[in-house]
């Protein structure tokens, strides 16, 4: 289960990354790119927990 939302958190946080318009406002730019990273790291996190608890 945590490999399969880790997986969904990790390809949501790069489409919300780069998806991000080249010519938008500065503060959508910044919160969306906030976003997906934040998304992105969570979601390797979520796979880092999952392999930990493989490993065992």
């Amino acid at each position: 289960m945590l490999l399969l939302i880790g997986l969904i958190l990790i390809i949501v946080g790069y489409i919300i990354l780069f998806s991000v318009p080249a010519d938008g406002a500065y503060e959508r730019l910044m919160t969306q790119a906030i976003w997906g990273i934040g998304i992105s790291i969570v979601g390797g996190v979520l796979l880092m927990i999952y392999v930990y608890k493989r490993s065992k």
